[in-house]
């Protein structure tokens, strides 16, 4: 009895981060093309387990049931109606484009960091620190042809790098075949 106590603790806290932090789906535990019957009967099953009159016994726990019930209520009736579904589907999707966008700066602003540092250790003709900062640079942004042609051009200035100089010189030829510079350093 100890053990499904606890077990029953553990589920009622992962599902208040879930409400918190995560979806009405994973709330739930069903996916975007789950049928409306099963949403149903997801939410049922998940009310029976958790609704306070059940844990009448433990009243420390109140607080804390009556808030998941309000969350997996919200979640049955926005999930269970085609309108409030697809409110909230669009919803989700605006947030994923904006994460990735968001995703997509943090990426840019890190490349960009690693550029500046990169163009220091070539103003001091350190080619091992530049090739080390392009080598991020091109993590943050691998399709980046600027990046592949000035880390092409640090390899070259050590002779143990050149093979691998020619491979980037080609591959910022292959992302932007108007790119001059590549062309003319790999020359």
């Amino acid at each position: 009895e100890e053990r499904d106590l606890v077990a029953t603790l553990t589920d009622i806290e992962r599902l208040l981060q879930i409400a918190h932090a995560g979806t009405y789906y994973g709330l739930l535990g069903v996916q975007t093309d789950t049928p409306r019957v099963e949403i149903k009967h997801r939410f049922y099953q998940l009310a029976r387990r958790f609704h306070p009159d059940h844990h009448m016994d433990r009243p420390e726990w109140t607080p804390r049931l009556l808030v998941l019930m309000d969350a997996l209520t919200s979640a049955y009736k926005t999930l269970s109606e085609d309108e409030p579904k697809n409110r909230y589907d669009a919803r989700l999707q605006r947030m994923d484009t904006f994460k990735l966008g968001k995703e997509k700066t943090e990426r840019e602003r890190l490349a960009q960091e690693c550029l500046q540092k990169a163009r220091e250790c070539l103003a001091a003709k350190n080619f091992v620190g530049s090739i080390l900062w392009l080598r991020r640079a091109i993590e943050a942004e691998p399709e980046s042809s600027k990046y592949r042609g000035m880390l092409g051009r640090s390899l070259a200035a050590v002779p143990e790098y050149r093979g691998e100089a020619v491979e980037q010189f080609e591959k910022a030829i292959e992302l932007d075949p108007f790119n001059l510079t590549a062309h003319f350093q790999y020359a």
